[in-house]
């Protein structure tokens, strides 16, 4: 839905290189969109999603750390099959999401922001793509974050030399997630809005996936299915068993009775994720948490 980046045509060789990877979605969506992939670099050094990348493409190259002095950088992966192939790729595509948990509103006024450890790595792969934009081949680039603090988001407008929009998942799903990207072509926008000072993509005419009731899960609530809520954007668990305390702000969007189940269920997520409508339903109509 996002369209296709300004170079795209089914005859041009595309080099990818999928920074911060998790599960390597942008493979697959790229596949599915027809491009002619001559290179598929990876950096991720989860255990899981290796696996999972490793399942779904055989073909990619995985490497770990990004910032790894030991391993393999970008740009010594993009000179190796420049030289393989005997010729460069019409195009090179950067896809990164660079951690996030410097950034996220949750932490309240204890982000750290740019100058977190992890807040850091955004800066850093934004270098490298600086570094690769150095090498004869054009270079387009699709950077993702959670919604941030507008001096935050200012700051990486700057060094990308684009500016953010804002997208969510909603759009085109049952599950609210709102990030925001930092993307060198043109997207082929159906309409954009304004909220908290940032560019708001929405996507139109798209239809969400039929809710289905799945024996052993259960079926989204009747109020996410109808269009009246979304589903919640989930967290990730807390670090340890004691749980996390409730971020600021909770008591505005936690029902009464997501509390008690979140305090039954060991605090491990936020307090909100414990609301009926981000929950399933399952065949006796009791609650459940989201698999």
């Amino acid at each position: 839905p996002i369209g296709p980046p300004h170079f795209w045509s089914p005859r041009s060789r595309v080099l990818v290189l999928i920074w911060f990877a998790g599960l390597d979605v942008g493979s697959l969506a790229l596949r599915q969109m027809g491009a002619t992939i001559c290179g598929h670099g990876v950096w991720e050094t989860d255990p899981d999603a290796i696996r999972c990348i490793r399942t779904n493409f055989p073909e990619a190259c995985i490497f770990g750390d990004l910032f790894d002095v030991k391993g393999t950088p970008p740009r010594r992966f993009v000179e190796d099959v420049m030289r393989m192939q005997g010729c460069p790729p019409d195009h090179m595509l950067v896809l990164a999401g660079p951690p996030c948990p410097n950034f996220s509103r949750i932490m309240g006024s204890c982000a750290a922001g740019p100058d977190g450890e992890e807040g850091r790595k955004f800066e850093g792969a934004i270098d490298i793509l600086e570094d690769l934009k150095t090498l004869d081949v054009p270079v387009d680039f699709l950077f993702e974050n959670v919604c941030m603090n507008a001096s935050w988001r200012d700051f990486y407008n700057h060094l990308l030399g684009v500016e953010a929009i804002q997208v969510d998942a909603a759009d085109v799903a049952w599950v609210s997630r709102l990030r925001l990207w930092w993307c060198s072509w043109e997207l082929d926008r159906p309409a954009v809005l304004w909220r908290d000072g940032c560019r708001v993509w929405r996507i139109t005419g798209f239809q969400r996936p039929r809710a289905r009731l799945v024996p052993g899960e259960g079926s989204l609530h009747k109020s996410v299915v109808m269009g009246s809520k979304k589903v919640a954007c989930f967290t990730t668990p807390a670090p340890g068993p004691g749980g996390r305390r409730a971020p600021k702000g909770a008591a505005c969007t936690t029902e009464q009775c997501a509390w008690e189940r979140w305090e039954s269920g060991g605090r491990q997520f936020a307090p909100w994720q414990f609301n009926t409508a981000n929950g399933l339903v399952d065949w006796l109509g009791k609650w459940m948490m989201m698999p």
